[in-house]
């Protein structure tokens, strides 16, 4: 059975002890359970160190999937919080789920071939047969998300799409997003 605990989340502005500090809290949480997927939510005070913070909890919990991005706010279960270090994370245990993670990456004059061509399209995100979710993230100065969602809609047309932007950053490569070891 499907099993999503109450979100982790820590406010210590040293990265180690962040990260063990969210480890101890969904190990608290999860038991010896593994871990399929977790969602990570990064204050803009961690844009520099998300890569070490996305290993670091890879590490530590060994899920299957990891993705996250930088936020203006961060959520967890008790607050909304802005302006200060933050680190919110979701952790799921999804049996009989398969999770097929991919990047769609293309530079900006590159996107307008590969959102009119379906067929490339389809390669690029080369979900399975059964896929019953797709999960974005993206990032609002690089990402035409509206056109993206259009393709998705055509190209992949029962299943329904749902993330967000990332939205710690105010400039062109300010924000992270974080997919397993890749940043």
């Amino acid at each position: 059975e499907m099993c999503i605990r109450d979100s982790a989340s820590t406010f210590d502005e040293d990265v180690d002890r962040a990260i063990a500090d969210l480890a101890a809290q969904v190990e608290a949480q999860m038991s010896s359970e593994p871990v399929d997927m977790l969602i990570l939510f990064l204050s803009a005070q961690y844009t520099n160190h998300a890569r070490a913070i996305g290993a670091g909890l890879r590490s530590a919990i060994q899920p299957a999937a990891l993705l996250g991005c930088t936020a203006e706010g961060v959520i967890d279960r008790h607050h909304e919080i802005e302006g200060r270090p933050a680190i919110a994370l979701l952790a799921a245990r999804l049996p009989g789920v398969h999770i097929e993670p991919f990047v769609l990456q293309p530079t900006g004059s590159d996107w307008p071939p590969l959102l009119l061509d379906e067929e490339e399209f389809s390669r690029m995100v080369a979900a399975p047969e059964n896929t019953r979710l797709f999960l974005l993230l993206g990032d609002p100065f690089s990402t035409p998300m509206d056109d993206i969602l259009k393709t998705f809609n055509t190209t992949h047309v029962s299943i329904p799409s749902v993330g967000g932007m990332a939205s710690g950053a105010l400039r062109p490569s300010g924000n992270a997003l974080l997919l397993n070891d890749g940043v």
